[in-house]
């Protein structure tokens, strides 16, 4: 990865070993997807070195500098990531589960909880965790207050998962309550640096694994209205390529004969493997090893047809996704507009919990028909909303589709749904734009093309054994080749 991202930012083979700050790596990650010439960059994780929440501010003319860093006890990313596993998740992994819970509770724990971590609203970043929260070898459940909080025995903590059905509205109500604590404390600190993000142009950058949090981005936004960034992969694999930037940075600013201070805005949604489909001969042979039929489906009846008839297929185009969303180009899609497809893609192909959301995708005129969208300052004429085309937030239905007659719109009325740009999504938005017009179906569910516990497919084969592990109906290739039973 080194090698790509160094090839990508023009550094040469030339490179010596340094050494960045992890907080900082994610702050360049967001800077160098941003394209802001100006703007505060906001790191919030569990900790890196030693920080757990770092706010730096950014200019072309001066870079990135360091403004605040808070160290633990202070950590929203590990309590979150407590409560994470205190509900039966598995944690650094089940949080966005939590997340996606959370719609169904109500918050009656949260005064609860503010009275355990003693909380104090006037000074958010004194926030001080117990150590049995966040101490790897202390991690305990064993807390008399802890339970008393959440209304329940210590011995019942923490939850089993086979147990989630059984207490689904308490453990709604706890996810729901630590969602609200997490928003609570970042409106206060958003609060406290509310003028020095005006300073920069209301840009502001949002980073680390705790910006993985949809929810939590889409009601900042909507209570600040500010120019919120978060890359497709704002979490730790975002930091490989962020370490090359801050060397970047580094390198520029050292240099007193570098006039250019900034750096190309790069699309870094698709970095991964490609499945090359020049070779129709090649992508047959293999499919007849399969016992799989191939046809080329150039025009996309085939595929048209398939979807029309609640049929459920493999979508791949290109190079992979690099992050953790299905960004269109290995995902497994088919109509939204059953209850019965969420049932069957969450029991009988990905095997997860039925409370789950699926995210959907659709071009730009129907999202802003359909749904309250963020919107984002950028100069991009070929993609007007990045954000929702990296599905980094949530959107809201406007009423015309409802969670009565979507698999795609969950319990709060909220979508992450994905606008495909031609620039990004060229073969499936020509098919959402033809499925329009042909068949009148607007929009896709779209979710990752795995099945659970699984990571998401790279190669023709990987796609081929899920093909079949999954139970699909078909495969289609970079918009002509279909592969079916």
């Amino acid at each position: 990865s080194l090698d790509v991202a160094s090839k990508v930012l023009g550094l040469g083979d030339n490179i010596q070993k340094e050494y960045f700050d992890h907080h900082l790596t994610h702050a360049c990650y967001g800077i160098y997807s941003s394209g802001y010439r100006k703007c505060i960059a906001l790191t919030i994780d569990a900790v890196g070195e030693k920080s757990s929440l770092s706010i730096y501010k950014y200019s072309t003319e001066n870079g990135p500098k360091k403004v605040k860093s808070i160290s633990l006890p202070f950590s929203l990313g590990f309590l979150y990531t407590y409560f994470t596993s205190l509900l039966g998740f598995k944690p650094n992994e089940g949080e966005y589960k939590m997340m996606g819970l959370a719609p169904y509770g109500k918050p009656i724990y949260l005064e609860n909880i503010k009275r355990l971590l003693e909380f104090n609203q006037l000074d958010p970043l004194e926030l001080k965790l117990p150590k049995y929260m966040y101490e790897y070898d202390n991690i305990s459940y064993d807390n008399k207050d802890l339970a008393d909080s959440l209304g329940v025995k210590i011995e019942d903590l923490p939850l089993n998962i086979n147990n989630l059905e059984r207490n689904f509205q308490w453990s709604a109500d706890v996810a729901s309550s630590i969602q609200n604590f997490l928003e609570e404390v970042l409106y206060l600190i958003i609060d406290k640096n509310i003028k020095l993000i005006k300073d920069f142009d209301n840009n502001l950058i949002i980073c680390g694994g705790v910006a993985l949090n949809c929810t939590l981005i889409r009601h900042l936004y909507d209570k600040y209205k500010l120019n919120i960034h978060v890359p497709n992969s704002p979490g730790d694999s975002g930091s490989s390529i962020g370490s090359c930037v801050a060397y970047y940075f580094a390198y520029n600013y050292r240099d007193k004969n570098k006039h250019s201070r900034e750096i190309p805005t790069k699309e870094l949604a698709y970095t991964g493997t490609k499945i090359n489909s020049s070779n129709y001969e090649y992508i047959s042979s293999k499919a007849s090893d399969y016992g799989l039929k191939t046809i080329l489906d150039t025009n996309m009846k085939k595929i048209q047809e398939y979807i029309v008839n609640y049929k459920i297929g493999a979508w791949c185009d290109g190079a992979s996704e690099f992050g953790p969303r299905a960004l269109g180009h290995r995902s497994i899609i088919c109509r939204h507009d059953s209850l019965e497809m969420k049932k069957k893609v969450n029991n009988l192909i990905k095997h997860r919990e039925n409370f789950r959301p699926f995210a959907a995708v659709f071009t730009e005129i129907q999202a802003k028909r359909l749904f309250d969208l963020m919107s984002e300052n950028i100069n991009d004429k070929n993609i007007t909303n990045r954000m929702h085309s990296m599905m980094t937030t949530l959107a809201y239905s406007k009423g015309q589709i409802t969670k009565e007659n979507s698999s795609a719109i969950h319990h709060d009325n909220s979508c992450r749904l994905q606008i495909a740009y031609p620039n990004n999504n060229y073969f499936l938005s020509l098919l959402l734009k033809s499925l329009q017009d042909k068949e009148n179906i607007i929009g896709l569910l779209n979710t990752s093309l795995n099945i659970n516990g699984q990571p998401n497919c790279e190669t023709l084969d990987d796609v081929i054994e899920t093909f079949f592990l999954a139970n699909l109906d078909y495969i289609y290739i970079n918009g002509k080749i279909m592969l079916y039973k």
